[in-house]
């Protein structure tokens, strides 16, 4: 049951000429402890589909920034490739199709939520469920007066889960939008044109260059893949250490080198020791 904010939140957002992000918290988190956390995908509780895309997207940016900080987080590539994942569709909800595969991987703070407008407003409802215990750890809502974007919720969402946070790699919620449209794809020339059409909305979206290199490849698009790879390239001065160190994983494997290949990984271990 979420905390009965709703209507406090359109009052209070509807004040705010920027961001207005309003929180009510129901309980505390789990007593203090290792945590692994699993962001499901969200809901879209709307009655337009076309924002099926954010459902993806917020648990990604979670996900992402979560990670980037001090959390051991489940990635969705985990969860998705779990024995035990549902077999159900990549958008269908992550509280029916993703909480058995989190829990089986070992998830102790499982996060879900649900996205919907109020008003000209969008709307985020949390709930932290602490998976040992199988009791509620917390509930939230987070509103903007933006209906669109969809990012700076995201990211007031892994604000609040833990203040230790490395902020997602793009704020463009157009280039967010057409990646997670494509996560989600399975037309190889719509996931195409989609991550084609992230880049240019920001080139320096690491993530968005990467699912597209690695999506070619193994579609067998080799000529497709490498072209992508030198593309991404020219940008890789301005990624983060991370990503510069996932590109190079990512160029290694596909040429087969696994000198390259171990070097990279153990380059990713040390930036991503959790």
């Amino acid at each position: 049951m979420f905390c009965n904010v709703r209507q406090t939140l359109v009052c209070r957002v509807a004040l705010g000429a920027a961001l207005s992000l309003v929180v009510a918290a129901c309980s505390r988190h789990p007593a203090a402890g290792p945590v692994r956390i699993a962001v499901l995908r969200f809901e879209n509780l709307t009655p337009d589909a076309s924002l099926d895309w954010m459902g993806r997207a917020a648990s990604e940016i979670i996900s992402h920034e979560l990670a980037g900080g001090k959390s051991a987080v489940l990635s969705s590539s985990a969860l998705h490739g779990s024995p035990l994942a549902q077999d159900r569709t990549l958008s269908a909800p992550g509280e029916s199709a993703e909480r058995t595969a989190a829990i089986a991987e070992g998830a102790t703070l499982i996060v879900i939520g649900q996205i919907s407008r109020a008003g000209n407003h969008l709307v985020l409802d949390v709930t932290e469920r602490d998976a040992v215990a199988g009791r509620t750890a917390d509930n939230f809502t987070l509103a903007s007066p933006d209906s669109s974007d969809l990012y700076s919720l995201a990211d007031a969402v892994a604000r609040r889960i833990s203040p230790q946070i490395t902020p997602f790699e793009t704020r463009n919620n157009e280039a967010i939008a057409a990646w997670a449209r494509a996560l989600e794809e399975t037309d190889y020339a719509k996931l195409t044109g989609d991550y084609s059409h992230a880049v240019q909305a920001d080139p320096q979206f690491a993530s968005a260059w990467l699912a597209w290199s690695s999506t070619a490849a193994a579609h067998g698009d080799r000529a497709a893949a490498a072209s992508i790879l030198t593309d991404t390239q020219q940008y890789e001065n301005r990624f983060s250490d991370l990503n510069r160190a996932r590109l190079k994983l990512t160029t290694a494997e596909f040429n087969g080198d696994r000198a390259a290949t171990l070097t990279a990984m153990n380059e990713l271990g040390r930036l991503t020791p959790n």
